[in-house]
Parts: C-alpha cells; structure tokens; sequence
C-alpha cells in the first residue's frame, strides 16, 4: 500500500466516524458520550471537544468545523506528496550517460593523436631529387678503338631525404643516395646512406652535427658553380690511386657557423675519411677537412684544406704517409646589366692523395689540378653554360698524364622544381700509358676519351 492509498483511507474513516460518533452522542449520557469522543479523537486525532453543555445541533456543527479542519489538513498533505519526484530506475540513463563519455574521452585522444601527428608534419620535410638523362655515348681507348658506342636513358643519380626539426636547437636529417649505372663499373653502383646526423643549432656561429654530414668542401663548390644534374663537382669528379680528390660526405663531427651577418664564414669536420660509400668506422687515426670562406655581395672568396689516411690506417696496416690537400676558390655570383651571371675558378694541389700506403715502397707523390665554370641567363629560364677542368693526377708516378674535361650546354628551367638542359661533354686522358689512367667517375676502366651528347634532367621536391 502507497503512501498516497494510506491519506485516502484514513481520510474515509474520518468522514464515516466522526459523524456517526457525533449524532450518538445526542442520546447518551454525558459519560459515556466523553468516552465515545476521546476513542474517536484517538484515532483521527482531532482537537478534543469540551464538555461545554451544547445541544446536539450545536455539538454537530463543531464537529462538522472539525472535520473540516482535518480534511483542509489532509488535502494539503496530499498536496505535497504529489509535489516530491517519484522514484525511478535510472540505470538506462546512467548507462547512457557513461557510454556518451566514454565517446567523448575516445574522440578527445584521437584528437589529441591527429594534433600530434599535425605537429610533427608541420616540423618535417621529405626531399627528393633524380637526374634522369637521355644521351648518346662513345668511348675510346688509348689506340683510339671505340670501346663504347649507345645510348639510352638512364637514371644516373637518385636522392631522397627526410629533415624534422624537434624544436629550435636539434634537428635530424638522413639522405638516401642511389648511384646507377654507368658508374657501376667504378663499384658505385646502389643505394647509400650519405647523410644520416643529429643536429645542434647551438647559435649562428655553432652548428655541429653527429653522423654522416657533407664536407666542407666540395659541398661549397656545388653551391657556388650549380648545375649538379649535368656534372659532379670538380674534385669529387676525380680519383688519384682509388681515393676521390674529394669526397662530398663523411661519416665523423662536423662543426660550421658565419659571423658578422655571412661575411665570414666556416666549416670543419674531423672524419674516418674513406667517404659515405666505403665507410670505416674504425681508424687509428682522424681525418681533417676544413674550409674559410668571405661573402662580400656577389663576390665569394675561400680557402680549405685536408689531412689524414683517407680510411687505410687500420689496426695491422703498414707504415702509412699522410695524404694531403689544399683548395682556393673565388666565385661571382650576381648582375651584369639584366643578366644572372655566374663566374668561379678553383685551385687545388694534393700530396701523396692515394698513394699512402707501405712509405717504403711508394715514393713521395704530388696533384695538382684547376676547374673554370661559366653560366650567364640573359632571359628569366634560360641559361647558356660551360666548363674546363685541368688535372695533373702524378707528378712521380705518372708524370706524363694528364686530363681535359669540358661541357657546354643550354639549360631551360619551367618551374622551380625542373631543369632541362641540351648539354656535351668531352673527357679526355693524356700522354699516359693504360696502367696510369687517371680514374673518372664516367670514364671506364682503360679509356682515354668519352663524348657524350644529350638531355639532362633534373626533378626535385
């Protein structure tokens, strides 16, 4: 039974008592009818009535004023009753209340995952260049046979990079190289890992960087000259007793920084020095390569130089000399009238560069060699372009060799992300015999001369 059913019966059983006990009490005497009155107040709990010698009409109309009273009671106690909130099973409710934040946090960590993965893409950049050629090729030996005459397309070299920056001090940085053929006959054919370093941005006269980084160097070469998708730069173009007279990346530390606004700058890496495709971890001894360069508008000015073993000092290996080399370079990067012109001559001579092994059996040796490079763009995305290298790879052990390279070209670039160039090249290996052929990184093992005309492309990202 209800709370609500109970206020109903006891509201009944009041209506029904009390004036049945109210007109028995006309006939009764005055005892009993107390008796009666208080039994009757007991169960409805009225305000008793007093014996006041009332007549039975009188007595009546008080007890009706009572009831009344204990009805106006009831009907406001019934009132608030129906004013309280009912009971109910709030376990659906409950559940879907649970089940909608259990939603919420879901899609709050998915947020929070897509918000992270947007902050690292925001400091991340994939890179990529490929040098795509379609030429014709002849090449000869020292009688003057041809020993090469086709042509095709080629995908002579292939880069790939990813750089993120973790915040405003460290950086990361790995480079893929793939070298193709036809330089798989020098052993460079495959994929390489040639940048792979953390970097440090300590302040504008600090960078250093762990792991393998490009040289200072021949890096400086590439950004003063250009045109990387038609020729290699001047000193990583040639090899005196294996060891390319320069190598565009190492695996060791590397330090550089410019003061005074890029007026002065440096670069220098202390290295295993066999270069990023024949890496030796390993060494007895460091390898040095440094570089001093000034900017003074469009005019460049540098000076660097190398020592060390060039990888060979190994544990268990021979008497070794150190091998070394110094550079000079000046450039002219600027106008000249409406015209973009670029103008550099390069210097280096080298001592006992590849012949530093068993000092007993290999006398002291010397290089020497020079590089001029032109380009001049008279019209937005046109440029007419040339170079001459000049290189004495001996003066002791081939002293009668000496090698000419040359290209011109006519380069179209149509947006920022390709360059197209008709070009020709001529290499060419003098007064030497097969056994003291200088090694060129296009010209095969026992050739004296290679022509080569066609398309050179360049796409990059």
């Amino acid at each position: 039974m209800t709370f609500r059913s109970s206020i109903a019966l006891g509201a009944m059983t009041v209506a029904l008592v009390v004036p049945a006990a109210a007109f028995a009490d006309a006939g009764t005497p005055h005892k009993a009818k107390h008796h009666r009155h208080h039994a009757a107040a007991a169960k409805v709990a009225p305000a008793p009535v007093a014996d006041t010698g009332l007549n039975t009409a009188e007595q009546l109309q008080m007890t009706q004023q009572q009831l009344a009273q204990v009805q106006a009671q009831l009907n406001d106690l019934q009132a608030k009753v129906s004013g309280q909130p009912k009971a109910v099973d709030n376990s659906g409710a409950v559940a879907k209340a649970q089940a909608t934040a259990d939603k919420a946090l879901a899609a709050s960590a998915k947020a929070s995952m897509l918000s992270d993965a947007v902050a690292w893409a925001a400091n991340t950049k994939v890179t990529g260049r490929v040098f795509i050629n379609a030429s014709s090729i002849t090449q000869k030996n020292i009688a003057g046979a041809e020993t090469e005459k086709d042509g095709g397309v080629n995908i002579k070299r292939a880069y790939l990079g990813v750089d993120h920056k973790f915040n405003n001090v460290f950086a990361a940085s790995v480079l893929v190289d793939y070298a193709a053929a036809p330089q798989a006959a020098a052993g460079l054919n495959g994929a390489y890992i040639k940048n792979a370093f953390l970097d440090a941005k300590i302040a504008k006269e600090l960078d250093v960087k762990l792991g393998a980084a490009t040289l200072p160097w021949v890096g400086y070469e590439e950004a003063m000259t250009g045109y990387r998708f038609i020729e290699i730069p001047f000193l990583n173009s040639y090899s005196v007793g294996g060891k390319a007279l320069g190598q565009s990346a190492d695996w060791g530390v590397h330090a550089s920084g410019d003061f005074a606004d890029g007026l002065v700058s440096y670069a220098v890496a202390a290295i295993d020095g066999s270069g990023y495709k024949t890496v030796q971890f390993k060494t007895q001894t460091v390898d040095l390569e440094g570089r001093l360069s000034a900017k003074y508008g469009p005019l460049n000015l540098a000076v660097g130089g190398y020592t060390g073993r060039l990888g060979n000092d190994t544990f268990g290996s021979v008497a070794l000399r150190n091998s070394s080399r110094w550079n000079v370079m000046g450039a002219y990067k600027g106008k000249v009238g409406n015209a973009d012109v670029t103008l550099s001559g390069e210097y280096f001579r080298a001592k006992n560069w590849g012949s530093t092994a068993d000092v007993a059996a290999n006398p002291q040796d010397k290089s020497s060699g020079y590089s001029i490079f032109a380009a001049v763009s008279p019209v937005a995305k046109w440029s007419v372009f040339g170079r001459y290298d000049w290189i004495k790879p001996s003066v002791v052990l081939a002293g009668n060799e000496h090698m000419n390279y040359y290209n011109v070209g006519l380069a179209y670039s149509p947006v920022s992300v390709v360059n197209i160039a008709l070009a020709y090249k001529h290499y060419k290996s003098a007064g030497a015999t097969t056994a003291q052929l200088l090694a060129y990184n296009d010209l095969g093992a026992g050739n004296a001369s290679r022509d080569e005309v066609g398309l050179f492309t360049e796409l990059k990202f």
